[in-house]
């Protein structure tokens, strides 16, 4: 882990992606995916990525699925709780994959994609991140 104080030469190094990235929405080339994970590979960042999206989404999903659960379904909870407990728990997990990989399909795309089709232009590429991250709706 790498630590939470900047040197000169990372901030230089940010510099130099952030020009990297001003020139590509200028001009619309191709750059590489360094932009979007500074200091690291990309399976790296998608790994990290994929563990703080997950976490973020758990914050959410948790009170999501538990206060309907307490107002409502009172009932269903007094008679069998461990069986409503399990469906509970399936349904936020359900609920954290679908967001977490349709996060991560965007993310995937746009870095893979850019380096394994370089020919493609970065517009086909988009819209084919917003036609691949639909697919994440199977797990909901």
């Amino acid at each position: 882990m790498a630590s939470l104080s900047k040197t000169s030469m990372d901030i230089a190094k940010e510099a130099e992606i952030s020009k990297e990235l001003l020139k590509f929405m200028l001009t619309g080339v191709n750059h590489s995916c360094q932009g979007y994970h500074f200091g690291g590979t990309c399976n790296d960042r998608m790994r990290l990525k994929t563990l703080k999206v997950m976490k973020g989404l758990t914050r959410i999903n948790i009170p999501i699925h538990i206060i309907p659960a307490l107002l409502f379904k009172l009932k269903q909870i007094t008679q069998n709780p461990a069986g409503f407990s399990v469906k509970l728990v399936i349904n936020i997990l359900r609920s954290v994959m679908f967001l977490t990989s349709f996060v991560m399909s965007i993310h995937m795309i746009q870095c893979y994609g850019a380096r394994m089709f370089p020919q493609i232009p970065m517009k086909l590429l988009h819209v084919i991140t917003v036609l691949v991250s639909c697919f994440g709706i199977a797990f909901e």
